[in-house]
């Protein structure tokens, strides 16, 4: 018995032992990762950075980093993307220096560490700032100390801001940042909403439950996005002299690289659904319902992509860089595909599905509808009600000739519905030439 008793408290010294020592090369590893990362930081122009540490033992520790960002546009020159655009300079430089307080907390566990962390809105630039609002917010974070897996999450409380006669109110945000490795992203998102009022212009919103995930996948410095899905339950923007209401919109898209022999090329699809959309003016009352739409675009050329990527979010009105992005895609030829087009107006069925493909072109030389005529080919189908047309005065003056001339067709089921197709700049509809 005294023999099995040595045996189980050797064990379990040992054991312990084994967990200390991992525990202490855990937070050796984060404290070594961490200073490499602090000197790295404060080498990049304009950047300096202080860590106190306010409590440190085997177990935890507790800190607090101070974050100066002298020049916030000298950012750009560690991105040879981003170095060029003057507007994102522009932005970087009217908001001045940047100081950030961030308080840190981090526990130390075998093998992974996990931590916690929020900014300190009564100090720095937001001291300064007497009209921004408090936003209650904190970043907890996991980090497996074998394989270098790490885990992000944000979390929003609900926060209000009233300034004259504007009111905010912002609901709950969560966001999960996952990185399996250093080439992949998992990106999740729910945000409740948020609600606005403008006393003065009587505007007010409401926009509730959007929800959004996403795998991004790095491939030769270009970030593809294999699978991404977006839900958005409503949105209400309301003033005085119209309104615009959308509910249950959900949007799916992926892109994915593949190889047309040497060259690189990337395909786009893409697939939404909205359930209603409407809109009312005094002029105008348009009601859509059930609203389906699919688009496949093939064979862009990557180059193209990613600058129209990059350009459309960060330097929208530089048009050389349109121009220069929709060259790329544009001289190597695109491929559309509509399928399916289903939607309600005014409570009225309309459906629409086909393809269109563009043979090489430069975008100089297009110059209005003529010059498309020779660069794209296709065919769309497109079907109607007689109510649906009934709707749109000048179809509907023109409705009996084109069924008589064979443009249009009634079907069976009571259906107008026409065959466009486009072939060598030629325009036919259900084989019937159409003057243009």
């Amino acid at each position: 018995m005294r023999k099995y008793q040595k045996i189980v408290f050797w064990f379990v010294a040992y054991s312990l032992s084994l967990l200390l020592v991992m525990t202490w090369f855990t937070g050796y590893q984060s404290d070594r990762l961490l200073s490499q990362w602090l000197v790295q930081v404060s080498q990049t122009p304009s950047i300096a950075t202080s860590w106190f540490d306010q409590e440190k033992s085997l177990f935890s520790r507790k800190a607090e980093l101070h974050l100066m960002i002298a020049e916030p546009a000298q950012l750009l020159v560690a991105s040879p993307t981003l170095r060029g655009d003057n507007q994102l300079r522009r932005g970087l430089q009217e908001l001045g220096p940047i100081e950030l307080y961030i308080e840190l907390q981090q526990q130390i566990f075998p093998g992974f560490t996990t931590g916690s962390a929020h900014i300190n809105m009564q100090r720095g630039m937001f001291a300064d700032l007497p009209n921004m609002p408090n936003i209650p917010h904190q970043l907890h974070w996991q980090v497996n100390g074998l394989t270098g897996n790490m885990l992000a999450r944000l979390e929003m409380a609900q926060w209000n801001w009233l300034r004259d006669d504007l009111t905010w109110l912002v609901a709950p945000l969560s966001a999960e940042v996952e990185i399996p490795d250093p080439k992949q992203l998992h990106l999740s998102c729910l945000w409740q909403g948020m609600q606005w009022r403008n006393e003065r212009t009587e505007e007010q919103g409401n926009l509730s439950k959007l929800s959004f995930s996403a795998q991004l996948l790095e491939n030769d410095s270009l970030w593809l996005i294999p699978s991404a899905d977006l839900m958005l339950d409503q949105l209400d923007l309301r003033q005085p002299e119209r309104q615009l209401q959308l509910s249950q919109w959900h949007w799916q898209t992926g892109v994915r690289e593949n190889r047309d022999g040497l060259l690189s090329v990337v395909d786009v699809n893409s697939h939404s659904n909205i359930h209603h959309l409407s809109y009312r003016s005094q002029q105008n009352d348009y009601q859509l319902s059930d609203l389906t739409a699919g688009l496949a675009l093939g064979g862009v050329n990557r180059q193209g992509f990613e600058a129209l990527l990059m350009n459309s979010g960060l330097d929208a009105t530089n048009l050389a860089k349109w121009k220069t992005g929709l060259n790329l895609i544009t001289r190597a030829g695109v491929q559309f595909k509509l399928d399916p087009f289903d939607l309600k107006l005014n409570r009225e069925p309309f459906r629409m599905h086909g393809q269109l493909t563009t043979r090489p072109f430069d975008v100089a030389q297009v110059h209005g509808v003529e010059s498309m005529r020779s660069l794209l080919q296709g065919d769309l189908s497109v079907e109607a009600t007689p109510a649906l047309t009934q709707q749109f005065a000048p179809v509907a003056e023109a409705l009996p000739d084109l069924l008589s001339d064979g443009y249009l067709e009634s079907e069976s089921a009571g259906r107008i519905s026409t065959k466009l197709r486009m072939v060598n700049g030629k325009l036919s509809a259900n084989g019937i030439a159409v003057p243009y």
